[in-house]
């Protein structure tokens, strides 16, 4: 998509930057989720620990693009999830 002549919003910054702070914590809590199952610490790490880890992780990757092309004022147009997960 082509980028818009309107300029990015104060409200679309702060939401932004509301969902960047969310990320951050996400990614702290799949980091200990990691740590914990590479140390080894309980039961051996399942199947559903990495399932739920490449979830989390593409969800991830999705919020930040679109999150970069809301501040780019260009949404939908870097296209790297659809370019390294396929279409959703």
């Amino acid at each position: 998509m082509a980028k818009s002549d309107a300029a990015v919003t104060p409200d679309d910054i702060a939401a932004v930057s509301l969902r960047c702070e969310q990320s951050y914590h996400a990614i702290t809590a799949l980091h200990d989720l990691c740590q914990e199952a590479m140390s080894g610490s309980g039961d051996q790490a399942s199947a559903n620990t990495f399932v739920l880890l490449r979830e989390a992780l593409r969800s991830l990757a999705r919020d930040m693009e679109n999150c970069a092309e809301i501040l780019d004022n260009d949404r939908g147009g870097l296209g790297y999830f659809e370019a390294h997960y396929g279409s959703v």
